[in-house]
Order: structure tokens, then C-alpha cells, then sequence
């Protein structure tokens, strides 16, 4: 383990693979020649993480833990789904985040005091696949999942509750909330001119 990551306070990283309907089979595009989720799962794995999937589909990486799950409700589901494994605080990131920055998740980790850290992405919008989670009630979130909501109605909810420290743009590496969500999204990345 480097010193970087013996200093981390936050152990666990998830990585969600959701049903990608506009981009199918995103997460094993290759970035760079390596699949997306596989670059995720090595960012992640540098900073001395444990790391797992959270897939709604059955995934086969022999070095990776997969947790299914059968809720299919979006980040919610895998939030709700990590909750059955840990009551610990964890990194939720998306599965199609090829260049998640080694220095912005320390950044977030010395953030971190007991309170979820949820960054604030490029369109202004919280980026909740992209955040540490910690004190969640599971019965909550299988809740908002039955009144049919998404992962940011709850975060919003604990927000106001004073339970979320929030992250301005720009304090973050840009590049780290990168994601694809459509073909369009993976030809702008394999045109651009250095794929980090």
C-alpha cells in the first residue's frame, strides 16, 4: 500500500453498472486499450481500496467482487443494495467513469466527517455516483425506491437534514466526472486528443 492510501479513512469503493440501454456494453469499451470499468476498478484499487461491482447483470471479472442487484432502481438500487453488505461509509461511483482521479477521492476522503460528501459536477448538479456515503438507513432508501424516486431526491432529503457536506466545482479534477451515457459520449472520448 502506498502512503497515500494507508491515510484514507474511507476503506470500501462499489462501483455501479446499471443497465446502460443507450450505450450497451459501455462499461467494456476500451479507453486507452483497457475497458472502462477495468480502469475504474485499478484507479480505485491504487488508493488501496477494497473495491466491488454492483451490477443489475451478471458480470465475470475473477478479481472482482459483483454484487446483483435485483432491486434494478438505478443508483438508488445499488445504494440500497451496497446497504445489505455495510454499515460503513463507502464510495458510490458510476461504472462508466473512466478517469476517476486518485487526488480528487483523497480530496474527498480528508473531507470526509461522518457525513456524506457528494461533489458538485460541471452542469451544477450533485454528482451522486461520485461520492462517499456513510449513515444511510437501508429501510429509508428501500422507501424512496418504492415511491418510484432516484438516489439525488434522497440526497437532497439528507441534505436538508444537515447530513451531506457538499464539494464545489473546481476543487475536483474536471476529468473525474467524466461518464458515458451514449455513443455520441463514447465518440467524443476516443476522439480526444490524449486519452489520459
Amino acid at each position: 500500500m502506498s502512503d497515500r492510501s494507508s491515510s484514507l479513512t474511507v476503506r470500501r469503493a462499489y462501483l455501479a453498472l446499471g443497465r446502460a440501454t443507450r450505450l450497451p456494453g459501455k462499461f467494456f469499451l476500451p479507453v486507452g486499450g483497457v475497458p472502462i470499468v477495468r480502469r475504474a476498478i485499478d484507479t480505485v484499487r491504487s488508493l488501496g481500496l477494497e473495491v466491488a461491482l454492483v451490477s443489475v447483470a451478471p458480470v465475470a471479472l475473477a478479481d472482482v467482487t459483483v454484487l446483483l442487484d435485483d432491486r434494478d432502481a438505478g443508483p438508488l438500487g445499488a445504494l440500497a443494495r451496497v446497504l445489505e453488505t455495510t454499515r460503513d461509509p463507502f464510495y458510490l461511483f458510476g461504472g462508466d467513469m473512466p478517469f476517476l482521479d486518485p487526488t480528487s477521492i483523497a480530496t474527498m476522503d480528508r473531507r470526509f466527517r461522518g457525513r456524506c460528501i457528494v461533489p458538485i459536477g460541471p452542469t451544477g448538479a450533485p454528482e451522486v455516483l461520485h461520492a462517499i456515503y456513510a449513515g444511510i438507513e437501508p429501510e429509508r432508501v428501500d422507501r424512496w425506491i418504492a415511491r418510484g424516486s432516484g438516489l439525488r431526491d434522497l440526497v437532497d432529503e439528507i441534505e436538508r437534514e444537515g447530513r451531506v457536506d457538499r464539494i464545489p466545482y473546481g476543487e475536483l479534477n474536471p476529468s473525474t466526472f467524466t461518464d458515458l451515457d451514449t455513443p455520441q459520449d463514447y465518440a467524443r472520448l476516443v476522439r480526444r486528443p490524449k486519452a489520459n
